[in-house]
Formats: C-alpha cells, sequence, structure tokens
C-alpha cells in the first residue's frame, strides 16, 4: 500500500510525499516538524519604521546568520549579514536608504532556519 501526503503553508511552497509504509510516512512528517518555526517566536520593531528596524526574538538565543528585504515587485531590494557572531535576541539593522513601501523581510538564522515577516518603511 502506498501513502501520499500534501502539505501546503501559507509561507512555503506545496509539498508532496508518498511513501510505501505507514511508519516511513510518520517519520516524514516528524521530520518536517523539527524543522518548522513559529514565527511568533521573531518579531519586528518599530513597524513601520524609518528605516531603523530591530529585530527581537522571544527565544532565549536567537543567532541571526542574515536578513533579506524583498521589495512588492517581488526583487530584492536589500541584503544584510550579521556582523556578530553571538547568541543574541535583539539585532538592528539600518534600512534607511530604501523607498518607502511595503517589504517582505525574511531572516535567516545560523542554523538556516527562515522567519518571514512583513515590515513598512515610512
Amino acid at each position: 500500500m502506498a501513502f501520499s501526503v500534501y502539505l501546503k503553508d501559507s509561507l512555503a511552497p506545496f509539498y508532496t510525499f508518498s511513501c510505501d509504509s505507514l511508519n516511513a510516512l510518520v517519520d516524514t512528517l516528524l521530520n518536517l516538524q523539527s524543522h518548522y518555526v513559529n514565527p511568533n517566536n521573531v518579531f519586528l520593531y518599530p513597524n513601520p519604521s524609518n528605516g531603523i528596524l530591530k529585530i527581537g526574538s522571544s527565544l532565549k538565543e536567537f543567532n541571526l546568520k542574515s536578513i533579506e528585504l524583498i521589495g512588492v515587485n517581488g526583487m530584492a531590494v536589500g541584503q544584510k549579514n550579521s556582523s556578530e557572531d553571538i547568541k543574541t535576541s535583539l539585532y538592528e539593522f539600518d534600512f534607511s536608504s530604501l523607498a518607502s513601501g511595503l517589504y517582505t523581510v525574511i531572516l535567516i538564522s545560523k542554523d538556516n532556519q527562515r522567519y518571514i515577516k512583513k515590515w513598512s518603511k515610512l
């Protein structure tokens, strides 16, 4: 007997998994759960802002690797790497040179977990 699972997340692409056994299916789903990131653990403020973007986390330690800003046209308009190699719960970036508008912010942690947020620059 074969199993097919279709997963859809509002922030991720559509995934299809096929398995020959129920055990393999459960293992696959548990593996996916271990990579799931709760976006509520990370927050942007002030939002909206004049360009200084602070990134905080309710996690005790959050090790940010990079931040990427995507404009409304879907193009990357800004990227910065974290210069800090320490685990902290607060980061600050200056995006004051960007035009006013709505941006999608993609945060990537050192362990490659992705957090996707919206940010408005005044």
